[in-house]
C-alpha cells in the first residue's frame, strides 16, 4: 500500500479492494489489473467470444471457512494430539451446557451451525466464542448478546500520504462482502490503532481477521490502510469488554441499580 493505491471499483458488486488490501505492497506492484473498467460479465462475454476457457468457482468455496467439512481433519493432523478429545459445549451468558462434542479440533472462533456428538443440531443464532483447551470446553453465545463498537488493530499499514497526527474520519470494511462502516481511526505506536465505530454492531470480529480501511464509503474510494484484528468490543465502565455479561452479572447490576433507585426516593 506505501507504493500503489487501491481503490473501490465501479462495480460495487464485484469489488475487489478488501481482498486487494490485503497483500504486501512489493506484491501488489507487480500484478497486472487491466479490467477496472469492465465489469466481470463483460469479461466474460469476451472471453466467450475468443473461445477462452475460465474456471468457475467452485461450489465448496461458497461455504465459510469453518464449515468446510474437512477442516477438522486438517486441523487434526497439525495440533497436538493431548488437544484431540472430547468435551463439553457452554452457553457463556447462561455459564450452563448445552451438549457433548467430539473435538475441539472440529471448532473455530465465529463459527455456527453447531451439532452435538449426537449429531443434534444446536440453535442456529449460537456461535463459538472461545475456547478453554485444557479441559475440551467450546464457549458459544447468541448472536443477540454479541456486538462492539470498538476494534483495536495490530500490524497496521497504511497508504503513502496518509495524515496520521489527527484522528481520522473513515469507513471500515471487515469481511469481502461486508458494508462499509463509519468509523474514527486512532493511531498507535509499534503498528496498532483503535476504530471506534459510529454505531454498534452485532456479533463479533476475532482476532487475525482483517479490516480495510477507506477514505469514503463509495465507488473510486481509496484505501488508506488495513491491519489485524487484535481485539474488539464494548465499553463498559470505561472497560473494554467482548464476551456478553454472564447471568450472575446481569442480576447483579439489577439489584444495584433497584438499591440505588431505592436509595434515591428516601427523603
Amino acid at each position: 500500500l506505501n507504493a500503489i493505491n487501491v481503490f473501490v471499483s465501479n462495480d460495487l458488486n464485484n469489488d475487489q479492494s478488501y481482498l486487494l488490501s490485503t497483500i504486501d505492497p512489493p506484491t501488489l506492484e507487480k500484478m497486472i489489473l487491466p479490467l477496472s473498467d469492465m465489469r466481470s460479465d463483460e469479461v466474460k462475454k469476451i472471453g466467450d467470444s475468443l473461445k477462452l476457457a475460465y474456471k468457475e468457482k467452485p461450489k465448496e468455496s461458497q461455504v465459510p471457512l469453518m464449515e468446510q467439512p474437512k477442516l477438522g481433519d486438517f486441523v487434526r493432523d497439525r495440533m497436538p494430539q493431548k488437544l484431540v478429545k472430547d468435551g463439553n459445549v457452554i452457553d457463556y451468558k447462561l455459564d450452563s451446557m448445552m451438549g457433548e462434542h467430539e473435538g475441539i479440533h472440529l471448532f473455530g472462533l465465529g463459527q455456527g451451525n453447531l451439532r452435538s456428538k449426537s449429531g443434534v443440531p444446536f440453535d442456529k443464532s449460537l456461535q463459538v466464542i472461545g475456547f478453554r483447551y485444557a479441559a475440551g470446553t467450546v464457549y458459544v453465545a447468541n448472536k443477540e448478546d454479541l456486538r462492539f463498537d470498538t476494534i483495536v488493530l495490530m500490524h497496521v499499514k497504511y497508504a503513502q500520504g496518509a495524515d496520521l497526527s489527527q484522528p481520522m474520519e473513515v469507513f471500515i470494511k471487515t469481511k469481502e462482502k461486508g458494508e462499509r462502516l463509519a468509523a474514527t481511526l486512532y493511531d498507535y505506536n509499534n503498528r496498532y490503532a483503535e476504530l471506534k465505530l459510529k454505531e454498534s454492531q452485532s456479533g463479533l470480529i476475532f482476532q487475525g481477521e482483517f479490516v480495510a480501511i477507506y477514505n469514503r464509503s463509495g465507488a473510486m474510494g481509496r484505501v488508506i490502510g488495513g491491519g489485524e484484528v487484535r481485539t474488539c468490543g464494548y465499553i463498559d465502565f470505561n472497560e473494554l469488554r467482548t464476551f456478553p455479561k454472564k447471568k450472575e452479572e446481569i442480576e447483579e447490576w439489577k439489584n444495584l441499580t433497584l438499591s440505588l433507585f431505592f436509595l434515591h426516593q428516601q427523603p
